[in-house]
């Protein structure tokens, strides 16, 4: 049995001081195969020191996610084509990429723009992409619906259950689970009986989100276990099923 955390960011400063530690716990919890989305032109050279030193292990994506796109979006994104189509070997998907109107509206059309235009890429490249969507559920999937080819994981998918039931008509795109799936008040386990386990993969978005009983602390990947075990309480299957499944999921997406 093992797992795979589909989306994590241990590039982030906030594991410069122990990030060999944090790989141990990962290697301990079975947790075998991470991948890594950027964020912008800015984060590139962490990513890819992560993804070297740990050979076999980290995997990195590469995008410009929607809370970067700003009046010089079409200066990042130029950035990150260039090292995309310079270095297509080294990434297994593209991402963090999509929209999120949450903080923000400003650049709505920027981002729709950004994001038509990395899934392009994506559909030359042939290579999965990672969508972030926060208060734009029904304005990702009717950019989706003209890219139906193209493999897609809605990560940390929030939307209701209209949005959930015409995304899984969808046949290429696979929802993100993770640490929100352990809150007390979270609407994630009504949606999960609608996607069912064959289109579900695990994540942890560490540092962010960090599942029940370590919310409020940091996240880090060595956590998917406690993601899975609540997926297996949900839907009454065996841990071992969880892994296998998820696992089956991302090699399948990613090309492991």
């Amino acid at each position: 049995m093992y797992f795979i955390d589909t989306h994590t960011h241990i590039y982030d400063s906030i594991f410069n001081e122990d990030i060999d530690e944090v790989i141990e716990r990962c290697k301990e919890k079975k947790v075998e195969k991470l991948v890594l989305p950027n964020e912008d032109s800015k984060t590139i050279a962490a990513l890819k020191g992560i993804v070297s030193r740990y050979k076999g292990i980290c995997y990195g994506a590469v995008g410009l996610h929607p809370t970067s796109v700003k009046a010089d979006y079409e200066d990042e994104l130029a950035v990150i084509k260039e090292e995309l189509y310079a270095n297509t070997s080294c990434y297994v998907a593209i991402g963090e990429i999509g929209l999120d109107f949450y903080w923000d509206m400003t650049f709505q059309k920027e981002q729709e723009t950004a994001l038509k235009e990395q899934l392009n890429w994506a559909r030359e490249l042939n290579l999965p992409v990672i969508i972030h969507s926060r208060k734009a559920e029904t304005h990702v999937l009717d950019i989706l619906s003209s890219y139906k080819d193209v493999v897609a994981i809605l990560h940390c998918w929030s939307g209701n259950e209209e949005e959930t039931r015409r995304a899984i008509e969808y046949p290429n795109v696979y929802f993100g689970i993770g640490g929100t799936l352990t809150y007390k008040k979270s609407t994630i386990p009504s949606l999960i009986y609608i996607v069912g386990i064959e289109r579900i993969v695990l994540e942890t978005d560490s540092p962010y989100l960090t599942p029940m009983p370590f919310r409020g602390k940091r996240n880090e990947s060595s956590y998917i276990p406690l993601i899975a075990n609540s997926l297996s309480d949900i839907l009454n299957l065996p841990i071992e099923e969880i892994s296998r499944v998820c696992s089956e999921n991302s090699k399948k997406i990613f090309k492991f």
